[in-house]
């Protein structure tokens, strides 16, 4: 049998729900909805989510932002009548999630990972030059000119790892007058086959002469962008095994299949990563993040361990096609014991765990030409 307590106030539940502050929470839920959001993306990007504290600062920050919208524009609104409030509802709500979104994520978190300049910010990953792999700090912003008839081309393919190492193929690229292309959904990580090989069909497009650039990440991450660990890669498993075997074939396949149409081959080999995430901690009011704790280097024998199963894997195809070039910088990176994410002067190599900055970028830029002249060599 259901009870509507409405008719039995004498109810436990009755009076509970009755009591003034709940009534008061319930006035003030919406506001209390739209805040929420906002604030807990606010305190991931700037203090994190570690511990208690912050999950109670976020509480107080939600409630004391929904009760001062809901005095000062909630209840002042609905006083001007039924068309305003349907005008507050379809134009000034979805604006107001849209600017207090805009103002959390953009504005304070800098669009760390988009690099646009043209996006108004507090941070200097937006601000400052060389964050952007395309920011050569003493070689200048490279923009790509677009494609013209009658060059040859460097086709840079993989995932995120291919626009990373945009500023330094465009350097190379133009000291050899070709045009730069690139695709960033076309990753052969040599860890998993490419799923769906459909995505690589602009590859039949390149022609004699023109050179394949494989960018991929092709090692397991230690973090997640929130710096949270990853279990520890089982690469020696058989599954692991078996599915790295086919993405070595894939890539081998396709490979060879470039090679006897002329085109050159250039496979990115393994580099650092790391457990620190600088555009993370970059700013003043991101620094006491938790995931800024993380070291700044890793240390070469722990790196190696990782890689090896991908470096076995670039030799096979090295040692089965014929005129493969491997673009090998983890000497560059790491010419140590340990592998540091900061240069000597302090400017981040990487704008994250393992995607090259400018500065990252301009490092590698000697070995990218070398390898690119290499891999033109093989094509006549």
């Amino acid at each position: 049998m259901v009870t509507n307590p409405y008719k039995n106030p004498d109810l436990v539940f009755t009076r509970l729900l009755s009591l003034s502050w709940i009534t008061y929470v319930g006035r003030i839920s919406y506001s209390l909805y739209l805040w929420h959001w906002p604030v807990v993306v606010l305190l991931r990007w700037t203090i994190g989510f570690d511990g208690i504290l912050p999950l109670v600062l976020a509480f107080l920050l939600s409630f004391a932002l929904a009760i001062a919208s809901y005095h000062l524009i909630e209840l002042p609104t609905q006083r001007f009548g039924s068309r305003i409030d349907r005008v507050r509802k379809v134009v000034f709500v979805p604006l107001s999630v849209a600017a207090i979104c805009y103002l959390a994520v953009v504005f304070a978190a800098g669009a760390p990972r988009d690099f646009r300049r043209s996006i108004p910010s507090l941070s200097v990953v937006s601000t400052e030059f060389g964050w952007s792999p395309r920011d050569l700090p003493t070689l200048g912003s490279q923009h790509d000119g677009g494609l013209t008839t009658g060059r040859r081309k460097l086709v840079v393919v993989g995932d995120s790892h291919a626009d990373a190492i945009s500023g330094a193929a465009m350097v190379a690229a133009d000291a050899e007058n070709m045009e730069f292309v690139t695709y960033n959904d076309c990753a052969f990580t040599l860890l998993t086959p490419v799923p769906n090989p459909d995505d690589c069909a602009f590859l039949k497009t390149v022609t004699n002469g023109d050179v394949v650039l494989f960018s991929a990440l092709n090692v397991p991450r230690y973090v997640n962008q929130d710096g949270a660990s990853f279990p520890e890669p089982q690469l020696d498993s058989d599954e692991n095994i078996k599915l790295i075997e086919n993405a070595r074939e894939q890539l081998s396949a396709l490979v060879r299949d470039l090679r006897k149409a002329g085109v050159g081959v250039i496979i990115r080999g393994p580099e650092p990563l790391f457990r620190y995430i600088p555009f993370r901690c970059a700013d003043w009011y991101n620094r006491h993040n938790p995931i800024c704790s993380n070291p700044t280097f890793v240390a070469r024998t722990d790196l190696l361990d990782r890689l090896r199963p991908t470096q076995f894997s670039i030799e096979k195809i090295e040692e089965g096609v014929e005129g493969v070039i491997v673009f090998d910088v983890l000497d560059v990176l790491c010419p140590g014991e340990s592998c540091y994410i900061f240069d000597d002067a302090g400017n981040p190599l990487f704008s994250d765990q393992d995607h090259l900055s400018g500065w990252g970028n301009e490092l590698i830029l000697p070995r990218l030409e070398e390898s690119l002249q290499a891999a033109l060599g093989t094509v006549g």
